[in-house]
């Protein structure tokens, strides 16, 4: 008010002083928000964010659009899976509401992302173990193990694990992924590789050599990544003039010297790949496979499985609950926070940041 009656008191026009006014509120409106940005280069207080759905905000009758940004994930909780049994395979349809969890005479189902499980185990298999699963859709899935002896089985379900079609094999089948509801590739003990297009009704034979193969990831028809024992990686691509129209990028085997295995891979596209293994081995290629750099864990337990779900995050899985995370696609890792000390076998991401993975125990968390 003083500053106010000064100004009056030496008769300047209104207009002027409502200007000068006006100009002092907007420089002490510019100091509060410059306050309140971070200093240059400052990260600290900084966290890995998932961009939603833009929104409105109305202001004087207009509407003026800002990007809606959601915290980091709250992180991994164990879900109530109701039976005690090793679970090896996990798998998501598109949206993380329909899913399966496969392992020791156990299959397990989800339609409501994981509140509840319901047993859905095939019958009439002897000694059955299944290894993995795929589900492309919430109502087919397709698993893939072992009966009784060394011989394999595939199943396939059209309706959500309500019946099973078995087809049996002449070895153990460990790992399968499929592209979409028509095709799939399953991969097992002596480089066996299986194919359908047609939704699992028949399968096409696919020898790779004669080494046994546990993880497999198909990015689009014909166009598979798969490794195994020695950590041997070998790539197929769409040719005409192969076999079944399908060509094989030179393997490598890059465990062959420790005698080691690389037990599962993800791509997020056909040049680049992250796969895990054996005494905490992580390896990556960004061309293709013409070359994997081997990249550091902090760890030396085996790690079972690999998820990379795209926004440069991955995830991997192994013993005694360990937990990794990367936000540069595969290139470093850190521990990510576990509930649980129990090995664990696989895990599916279906989102930037959510995942399930599956172990021990009727082990089953949920990331969100």
């Amino acid at each position: 008010m003083k500053r106010l009656h000064l100004f009056k008191s030496t008769s300047l026009p209104n207009s002027i002083l409502n200007g000068l006014l006006g100009l002092a509120v907007l420089i002490a409106f510019g100091v509060v928000v410059w306050a309140t940005l971070p200093a240059a280069g400052d990260k600290s207080h900084r966290s890995p964010v998932e961009l939603g759905a833009e929104g409105p905000v109305t202001q004087a009758g207009s509407d003026i659009y800002l990007p809606y940004i959601s915290l980091t994930p709250s992180g991994w909780s164990s879900q109530t899976s109701g039976v005690s049994n090793l679970l090896y395979g996990v798998s998501c349809a598109a949206g993380g509401q329909n899913c399966m969890a496969v392992g020791q005479q156990i299959a397990l189902y989800t339609s409501n992302g994981g509140d509840s499980w319901s047993p859905v185990t095939p019958s009439g298999i002897a000694g059955l173990v299944l290894n993995d699963v795929s589900c492309p859709s919430a109502s087919r899935c397709v698993a893939v193990g072992q009966r009784s002896g060394s011989a394999g089985v595939i199943l396939v379900t059209n309706n959500a694990g309500g019946s099973w079609t078995p087809l049996n094999q002449s070895y153990r089948m460990d790992a399968v992924d499929c592209i979409s509801t028509s095709e799939c590739v399953a991969v097992g003990d002596e480089s066996e590789a299986r194919f359908t297009y047609n939704g699992g009704a028949s399968w096409e034979n696919g020898r790779l050599g004669n080494t046994p193969l546990f993880g497999v990831d198909c990015l689009s028809s014909k166009t598979c990544w798969m490794v195994g024992v020695g950590g041997r990686v070998i790539g197929t691509y769409p040719n005409a003039g192969g076999p079944g129209g399908i060509g094989v990028i030179s393997k490598k085997d890059l465990l062959l010297n420790e005698g080691k295995s690389l037990l599962s891979i993800s791509c997020i596209q056909q040049d680049t790949c992250v796969t895990v293994g054996e005494i905490g081995k992580i390896f990556k290629t960004t061309n293709t496979g013409g070359s994997w750099s081997s990249r550091p864990s902090g760890t030396g337990v085996t790690l079972t499985g690999v998820s990379c779900p795209g926004f440069s995050l991955c995830y991997t899985v192994g013993d005694g609950g360990t937990i990794l995370i990367s936000l540069d696609t595969g290139s470093t890792w850190s521990p990510d926070d576990s509930p649980v000390a129990t090995n664990l076998k696989d895990i599916d991401c279906y989102g930037p940041s959510n995942c399930l993975a599956v172990g021990a125990g009727g082990t089953i968390l949920l990331r969100q």
